[in-house]
């Protein structure tokens, strides 16, 4: 969980008025999947109830408390803003690897 979430620390946007410090869909990391290996192997260890069973209940330091950390840096990575009054010649890219990795990290 902690290589999952400094991953997607990696990936931050600065916190700043209008952004809260989560990913940026457009980052290398995020954008060309590089968090995938990780999900991955994160997503093998879960999978296996006493391996569960024991990080949530026997084991000290926190791994629920890290997996919604890291879970919570997905909130606000790719807001929908709504234009007014300008065309918009192309959609940026951006959005799909937003929606690309959420889609990873439900599964």
């Amino acid at each position: 969980v902690m290589a999952l979430r400094d991953v997607f620390l990696s990936a931050c946007r600065p916190v700043s008025a209008y952004w809260s410090g989560s990913i940026n869909p457009a980052d290398n990391v995020i954008a060309k999947g590089l968090y995938w290996p990780v999900l991955q192997d994160l997503s093998f260890v879960i999978s296996h109830i006493p391996i569960v069973h024991y990080l949530l209940f026997e084991r000290e330091g926190g791994f629920l408390g890290h997996l919604i950390g890291s879970l919570a840096l997905l909130q606000g990575m790719y807001p929908i803003t709504r234009r007014t009054h300008d065309h918009v010649p192309y959609e940026s890219e951006t959005w799909w690897s937003a929606f690309s990795l959420e889609k990873e990290v439900m599964q």
